[in-house]
């Protein structure tokens, strides 16, 4: 009976341990009232908040309401070879839209918020949909059209950022699409003592639209909205937001870059509205990123 009482004891005091297995450094809580456990610290290092949110073609919210509410003035140099390619961007401030906070913090609508955390300057890879078995599209730059055919392809957001000299955040953006088999082979990987050891790499082809790339300039916490034109069916924005099946979904990118500062409380969703970014000046700045 001792050693009975004895092992329920011992597993009472491991159980709790259990969370640390998981990944929290890259989950958020919906509501943000947690901190995420991250070894990662440092005046160098970032903090992402990624929602992928998926609702029916013709929601309101996506289709309209985000880019009424959203200023996407942010991007002059960009924003022609952007629609050229069937994407859109815009800054949502500090306050999302009432109707698009109820949808990044319900499950049926965004099943996998998370937060990242990162190093300024790294790419962080977002993935925008799931693997389709033929994926065809268009890129348009330099003037040429590309008719692009790919077999098991996924579409991916590269995100970076870099910290400016006013304390901002310049997010960089760039378009890839992972496709075919993965393969995997041996690699040397340094070690933090510059001992070389072998590791084991996964990696699949990858084509990277550099041309197509763009930043957004930030005050830290401020929301940023990623989706598609549907009026650009055949292009690389569509492919990447609009789902192929029956219904048909289309898919919003919700970003919230911040400082990763260590023991530091998230942010609260503040209860308030706020105007919509087109009617306030100075907020957000961006910067054309040469093909």
């Amino acid at each position: 009976m001792r050693r009975l009482l004895a092992g329920m004891l011992a597993l009472a005091a491991v159980a709790p341990m259990g969370c640390f297995n998981t990944h929290p450094d890259r989950s958020v809580s919906r509501y943000e009232t947690q901190v995420p456990f991250s070894s990662l610290n440092g005046e160098d290092v970032v903090q992402l908040d990624v929602y992928l949110v998926e609702r029916p073609a013709a929601d309101a919210c996506l289709s309209k309401e985000v880019w009424e509410w959203g200023d996407e003035q942010v991007y002059p140099e960009r924003k022609s070879i952007l629609q050229e390619n069937g994407f859109r961007a815009c800054v949502l401030g500090e306050t999302p839209p009432d109707s698009l906070q109820a949808l990044m913090h319900s499950e049926r609508s965004c099943a996998n918020p998370r937060r990242l955390r990162m190093h300024v300057g790294k790419a962080e890879p977002i993935f925008l949909n799931p693997a389709e078995s033929d994926l065809h599209f268009q890129v348009h730059q330099d003037g040429r059209k590309t008719d692009v055919d790919l077999k098991q392809a996924q579409c991916v957001l590269l995100v970076a950022t870099q910290l400016n000299d006013e304390g901002k955040l310049v997010v960089h953006f760039t378009p890839t699409v992972r496709h075919g088999e993965t393969a995997t082979s041996p690699k040397p990987v340094a070690d933090a003592t510059g001992v070389l050891r072998w590791d084991v790499a996964t990696e699949q082809p990858t084509e990277t639209y550099s041309g197509l790339s763009w930043d957004l300039t930030v005050a830290p916490d401020t929301y940023i909205a990623v989706g598609a034109l549907p009026d650009r069916p055949e292009t690389l924005g569509p492919a990447a937001f609009l789902s192929s099946g029956t219904p048909r979904m289309q898919r919003l990118l919700v970003l919230r870059p911040g400082r990763a500062l260590p023991n530091a409380v998230p942010k609260e969703e503040p209860d308030g509205k706020a105007a919509p970014l087109a009617s306030q000046a100075g907020r957000a700045s961006a910067r054309g990123v040469a093909p």
